[in-house]
């Protein structure tokens, strides 16, 4: 298995091969996959086939608006005879998109359902003291009172409520 990446969440920083960062730095720039022919000429293109360990690919930013989050390869096409063109390009340019805007959408879903569970919480939980609230209150109350007449307890139930005037100030 070929380790491409090394991910060091408490540095925030991820590290990959030397010929790969050189790809990836054009990526911001080309919104495009980069096609890496066989025969390429450039020294830098089959160093970073060598790093892949493939004999050619197709690599394709994957952005967060402009901001470059990763990328997605694709190598050593089946045919000996062919390689990768440019329609196969565009056509991993498209995947590639639909990759980020699938991620975006995950995180601002995550993003949705973190601040509904803050407002939850927020609307059950005293903002000086952090303590449930007469809302969270009435509502288990109410619950529990449900529980109980389900069941058909018809013991007595006792509720003891303090109130402080002017404790916040």
């Amino acid at each position: 298995a070929l380790k491409l990446t090394t991910v060091d969440v408490e540095a925030a920083r991820v590290t990959i091969p030397d010929a790969l960062a050189t790809l990836v730095e054009r990526m911001p720039t080309e919104r495009d996959s980069v096609l890496i022919a066989r025969n390429s000429a450039s020294e830098v293109d089959r160093l970073v086939l060598a790093t892949l360990g493939a004999s050619d690919a197709l690599v394709a930013p994957i952005l967060e608006g402009d901001t470059l989050i990763g990328f997605v390869a694709v190598v050593n096409r089946l045919s000996e005879i062919y390689s990768f063109e440019a329609q196969d390009a565009r056509m991993f340019t498209t995947l590639a998109s639909h990759a980020g805007v699938a991620l975006q959408n995950g995180r601002l879903i995550v993003r949705l359902h973190e601040q509904a569970r803050q407002r939850e919480h927020e609307a059950l939980h005293d903002p000086l003291t952090g303590l449930p609230n007469r809302a969270m209150f009435s509502d288990r109350l109410g619950t529990r009172l449900a529980s109980r007449a389900e069941q058909h307890h018809d013991a007595t139930v006792g509720i003891a409520l303090m109130d402080l005037d002017g404790f916040k100030e």
